[in-house]
């Protein structure tokens, strides 16, 4: 015990000077070995025990007090079991409500609670903070009794994910099409597909819902029959709304405001069928399609009580993905996340959540949008600072990020390190933080800190305290402080120059959109368990493990329906997998293969994936069941034909379809 007292103090002065990386204090044996339920618990209850009036001299003992001994590994799954609870506690209180006052009752208590997006409606970042979570803004406690801590991570349930032919054939198990290669909001909205935001929520009693437990199962599709386009485009046979937004006018006015702007920035001219009379061009499934309905509008069910439903439609994703997740109460967030896209058929158990925050994630941070900045040295988004976006905006984006977190899916999301410190906190930023994010700057600042010549810093410089910014083409000069543009650096006062100037780029520049994103990202990811991890861990908690080993997922693979190790076509597949496709292929495929193109913190053969023999030689297809991790593939009879239809499926597929 006294040894991990004094690593804990080495580690702290470690933490301090950045003179080691965190990995050096992991302890595999107790990471790998810890009865992660047993030590979260004792955990929990020394923190109440020491928040009381009488703190106990000897509280029960947990690593998790000291948690520079556990990896990224076991972090995760002390987070999966927090946010587990969460879902399950949320989901028994929900259908309590329902079964204590109907589902009018629930929809009224709903209607009180408001939409989360509340109170970022009019650009505001600023949100509540909840008790216990220090430093964390966003998402306080409802009065329902629905538990106030959210976390990362998430149990999955519902649905079982199969497969189908994906040949050539253009049969009723044919893949979705994917929908147009244009950005969603370049689109404009028909009229029918807009004005659902003021609905009253619905009861959250009955209706069935994508995630429910039916028999069927989805899967991944490469083909792009024409039959499978049309029947995928058509709308909902009772076109009537089963789910309104719950939102307020308010709320509801700040959506319609953020999607015009979505639609407006980035529209293309488009021309108008000769038989419409509006000069407007919905998005479509298809060449002569109907138009799918909006998710007010379409089949299923906005609101359940054992799951957050989001409904949306590829042609419109943007639009419909965040008025969806804008409409949702705190309470419903913290259910487990079921996505459904209107006019497909997959069941969400896993694999239609991947897709469906690729897409989104892809959509959102284009540059061209102006919401994020790419910075190509050091090939990451931040916020950007010239932005005319809304917080709200912003805390959306952090929302979206968040429920990823919570439910346990891997994002493309390649911020600097320095996003993950600002969200973790407990330290004050330097010019290292700066460095991982702006090198030149930051190169810049620590020449004015060291410069030691003959001449005056002033003369060789020419610097004062403050910074010019390009603001829509016109350059504007901005104090560091007040009259600092007519201050000289000087020897004398270069640190707090370079300190002013570090805190600007880093802080005060992009305060406004980093606050709302922070506080949309604290609604769910703010529980004790968040507090283990520190910045680096944080960011693989989000991207994944940047390492992606192949050979580990060929090594943990299994194999069923007549494949072995030994079979002629495994064997192909690997020899392919590892030494003929390059690093965008085989991320091709492995997103293919499970749904997401980034490794989880155990890396790739923590996955367990299934190579399932689908029949013999044929021209069908490899198809995926993605939220298994299973991989249909045909036993072709050569590797050139193996080659060819993989790298087919692999580089044209989107969407899911029945079995």
């Amino acid at each position: 015990m006294n040894v991990i007292k004094v690593l804990s103090k080495v580690e702290e002065a470690a933490g301090l000077s950045r003179s080691l990386p965190p990995e050096v204090f992991y302890n595999a044996l107790i990471s790998d070995k810890m009865d992660v339920q047993d030590h979260y618990t004792a955990w929990r209850q020394a923190q109440e025990l020491a928040q009381g009036r009488d703190p106990p001299a000897d509280a029960p003992f947990s690593f998790c007090s000291y948690p520079f001994l556990l990896n990224a590994r076991a972090k995760a799954h002390l987070l999966a079991l927090e946010a587990r609870f969460i879902m399950e506690q949320s989901v028994a209180h929900a259908r309590m409500e329902v079964q204590l006052y109907g589902g009018g009752g629930a929809a009224r208590r709903r209607a009180e609670e408001g939409p989360v997006l509340r109170g970022h409606g009019k650009g505001g970042g600023g949100s509540s903070g909840s008790a216990g979570s220090a430093g964390s803004g966003g998402g306080g406690g409802d009065a329902t009794g629905t538990p106030r801590q959210g976390l990362v991570s998430g149990s999955r349930a519902g649905g079982v994910v199969g497969s189908g032919s994906a040949g050539g054939g253009g049969g009723g198990n044919s893949r979705t099409p994917s929908v147009g290669r244009g950005y969603p909001w370049q689109r404009q909205r028909s009229g029918g597909a807009s004005g659902s935001g003021s609905s009253s929520p619905e009861a959250a009693a009955g209706g069935s819902s994508n995630g429910g437990g039916s028999g069927r199962s989805s899967s991944r599709r490469a083909s792009r029959s024409d039959a499978a386009a049309s029947r995928a485009s058509s709308p909902s046979s009772s076109g009537s709304s089963t789910g309104g937004s719950g939102s307020s006018s308010g709320v509801t006015s700040s959506l319609r405001n953020l999607f015009g702007l979505w639609r407006n920035r980035a529209a293309r001219p488009t021309t108008s069928s000769s038989g419409s009379g509006s000069g407007e061009a919905p998005g479509r499934c298809g060449g002569g399609s109907h138009e799918l309905p909006p998710p007010s509008r379409c089949s299923v069910p906005g609101v359940h009580s054992d799951m957050c439903i989001v409904r949306v439609r590829r042609s419109h994703l943007v639009e419909d993905a965040l008025e969806e997740v804008g409409r949702q109460t705190r309470s419903d967030l913290l259910k487990p996340l079921r996505i459904h896209f209107i006019g497909e058929e997959g069941i969400d158990a896993g694999g239609v959540k991947k897709e469906f925050f690729a897409l989104l994630m892809e959509r959102l941070l284009d540059p061209g949008n102006g919401l994020m900045a790419y910075d190509t040295a050091s090939r990451t988004y931040w916020f950007n600072a010239s932005s005319l976006e809304p917080a709200s905006s912003y805390f959306l984006l952090g929302l979206v990020l968040g429920l990823a977190v919570y439910n346990r899916v891997l994002l493309g999301f390649t911020a600097p390190p320095l996003l993950y410190q600002k969200l973790r906190g407990g330290r004050e930023l330097g010019l290292r933080d700066l460095e991982g994010w702006q090198p030149e700057l930051a190169r810049g600042l620590r020449q004015v800190l060291e410069y030691d010549g003959p001449e005056p810093l002033a003369d060789v410089f020419g610097l004062t305290f403050s910074v010019d910014v390009e603001r829509f083409g016109a350059i504007e000069t901005v104090p560091l402080k007040p009259g600092g543009e007519q201050v000289l650096v000087t020897e004398a006062n270069r640190a707090e120059y370079v300190s002013l100037m570090a805190a600007w780029h880093m802080e005060v520049a992009t305060a406004r959109q980093f606050e709302a994103f922070a506080a949309g990202f604290r609604v769910l990811c703010q529980g004790p368990a968040m507090s283990l991890f520190n910045a680096q861990e944080l960011e693989r908690l989000v991207c994944g493990n940047p390492r992606l080993d192949f050979t580990a997922l060929r090594e943990a693979a299994r194999y069923d329906g007549g494949y072995s190790r030994s079979s002629a076509a495994v064997g192909w597949l690997w020899d392919i997998v590892l030494n003929e496709l390059g690093p965008e292929d085989q991320r091709a495929f492995l997103k293919f293969f499970t749904g997401s193109d980034r490794s989880p913190l155990g890396g790739l053969g923590s996955l367990r994936p299934v190579i399932q023999r689908d029949g013999p030689d044929s021209h069908k297809l490899p198809t995926a069941h993605t939220c298994f991790n299973t991989l249909l593939l045909p036993e072709y009879a050569s590797r050139a034909k193996l080659l060819r239809l993989l790298r087919l499926a692999i580089n044209n597929s989107e969407g899911f379809g029945l079995q």
